[in-house]
């Protein structure tokens, strides 16, 4: 753009002479009629707040000199007083100038840009199809203890368990006792009987570990399906993948979270006890992922699992890139057996370096105790 330093460089000296623009800087030409006894100057100024005129035609400016300004597209050339005189600067013709053209190529420039980062994410996601992440909920996303144990304590606490809840759990447990701990512990949900449904929305929404979020957010950002896998009661999971939502959504991402947990079965808007199908546990949690690999035609070997408890072995099992998070000892073995990746997350984490910090300090202070007994015995004093 042209500037009144630059003008100078053209213009004479002398009022009376032709002011001319280089080549680059004009595009058409620009007539320009002067008024009598007044200098010549040159200026091309782009739009500001104070000389701006959408109409991209010359302005007469009370406290300043006369001049025309750049409107979108085009440069006018501006005549101005070069002496202590005023004078009026008219437009009777104006064209395209050649920064208008680099705005217009600039504007090509983004557009095209933008496209082509939405091509972009059209084509990751696209080579994204075919892959989910499924996640164990408790433990994994979330630290203990669990959603369905704090859902529990929370009727308790209402007095909405009564001792015949009890004493059905028991029978419950005496008939499944056969079929192992597991099965009494997560297939066994007679303490519910009786209780209305819509007291699921009394639990609060629980806390996640900020790298679980992270992490679903990092899927959800390469449009991988994700998919909750948890032995809880499914209002539970529902609720808490609704929170994950809201979390992952905060940081400008999407998604949709699908659930698969244990289904509770209702009559007359109030729970059985009794559970619809099989607990989503062990092999059970297998089996789900392999449903929804066929029913989404996905490809096993390309997703992820995440799991924190020897229940979700078989779940890691059945896909390509496993992780055990925050793995119990059971899971721990069988990760490092098969070369999982382990993942640190949330408190667990910060626990497990504080304790070998701690070690590190007894260690530091077991050798400091041993050098001063040998330098006691070696006769060395102080």
């Amino acid at each position: 753009m042209g500037r009144e330093r630059d003008a100078a460089d053209v213009v004479g000296p002398g009022a009376g002479r032709l002011a001319l623009e280089p080549r680059f800087v004009r595009g058409n030409e620009v007539h320009v009629l002067l008024l009598p006894w007044t200098g010549i100057g040159a200026d091309a100024r782009t739009r500001g707040a104070a000389g701006r005129n959408d109409d991209g035609l010359a302005r007469v400016d009370s406290c300043r000199r006369s001049r025309a300004d750049v409107d979108d597209g085009s440069v006018l050339s501006v005549a101005w007083i070069a002496g202590a005189g005023r004078g009026v600067a008219l437009c009777f013709e104006r064209g395209p100038s050649a920064q208008g053209e680099a705005s217009c190529a600039g504007g090509d420039v983004t557009a095209h840009k933008e496209v082509f980062e939405v091509k972009e994410v059209s084509e990751v996601k696209e080579k994204n199809k075919g892959v989910a992440a499924f996640f164990d909920l408790d433990g994994t996303l979330m630290p203990m203890p669990s959603l369905e144990k704090t859902f529990y304590l929370l009727l308790r606490y209402r007095k909405l368990i009564g001792i015949r809840n009890c004493f059905l759990w028991l029978r419950e447990a005496a008939r499944l006792m056969p079929r192992g701990i597991n099965q009494i512990m997560h297939a066994n949900k007679m303490y519910l009987r009786g209780i209305s449904v819509d007291k699921k929305d009394s639990l609060m929404a629980p806390s996640f570990y900020p790298e679980a979020i992270e992490n679903m957010a990092w899927h959800a950002e390469r449009g991988h399906l994700i998919v909750i896998v948890s032995g809880t009661l499914e209002p539970l999971a529902e609720r808490a993948a609704r929170g994950l939502e809201a979390e992952v959504d905060r940081r400008g991402l999407a998604t949709e979270i699908r659930v698969c947990a244990t289904r509770l079965e209702e009559k007359n808007e109030r729970w059985t006890g009794r559970i619809v199908g099989e607990a989503m546990l062990g092999e059970a949690k297998a089996r789900a992922v392999r449903r929804i690999a066929a029913e989404a035609d996905l490809d096993l070997q390309r997703c992820f699992a995440y799991g924190d408890s020897s229940s979700d072995k078989w779940m890691l099992e059945a896909v390509g890139k496993p992780a055990a998070v925050n793995p119990s000892n059971d899971l721990a073995r069988v990760a490092r057996r098969n070369d999982w990746t382990v993942l640190r997350w949330g408190k667990e984490r910060n626990f497990t370096q504080s304790a070998r910090r701690a070690q590190r300090v007894e260690r530091t202070d077991e050798s400091d105790h041993e050098v001063q007994v040998a330098r006691a015995k070696a006769g060395f004093s102080g």
